[in-house]
């Protein structure tokens, strides 16, 4: 039987997928399943649908390899909350890759041939024609295994599992608990 002083329980989270029509369509896919490898849309016209640091890499990588790729954000800015000095890396490669970056425009449906969008500021719906759409709007906590660990005595749940951050933030985490877990066991000895 397992008997380990610390369970350190770091699942991480799940791309979020919204519940709007079209959204679980064949050709609809996470960055994930884009950056995993297991989905290859090489040579056909993409929408990247959220301009956050792993949206704007996601399009880097789809048109580095020869796809033609547009970003569409809901913001009014690109790249809103990412640090400068990286979105100002990946915007010059995507501008230097011919990605169009479309901000102030909310996806409201994913149709058979392209995706509906709703323009901030009026009420014009504008269609797209793409071959695929690629979600990256956030992720969810991955929280499934956290109740059948709760039965080891000293149990920390870190990083995304919590709540989603950035990789910075969920490195500290763990290595702050991972300290106190070493100081807690000096004070013992």
């Amino acid at each position: 039987m397992l008997d380990p002083y610390a369970v350190f329980v770091a699942t991480g989270a799940d791309a979020f997928v919204p519940p709007i029509d079209g959204a679980e369509g064949e050709h609809v896919f996470t960055t994930t399943e884009i950056l995993n490898g297991s989905v290859n849309v090489t040579g056909q016209t993409i929408a990247v649908i959220g301009s956050g640091m792993t949206g704007l890499e996601t399009a880097e990588l789809l048109a580095a390899q020869g796809t033609t790729v547009k970003v569409y954000e809901m913001a009014q800015t690109i790249g809103s909350g990412a640090y400068f000095q990286n979105l100002i890396d990946v915007t010059t490669k995507l501008q230097q890759h011919g990605v169009e970056l479309h901000a102030g425009h909310k996806l409201q449906i994913i149709t058979d041939d392209g995706i509906l969008l709703g323009k901030l500021g009026n009420a014009q719906i504008i269609e797209k024609p793409v071959d695929a759409v690629v979600l990256s709007l956030g992720v969810r906590p991955n929280n499934q295994m956290v109740d059948s660990l709760k039965s080891f005595s000293n149990v920390k749940v870190i990083g995304d599992v919590n709540a989603p951050r950035k990789i910075a933030q969920a490195i500290k985490e763990g290595c702050e608990e991972a300290y106190k877990l070493e100081v807690r066991q000096a004070v013992k000895v």
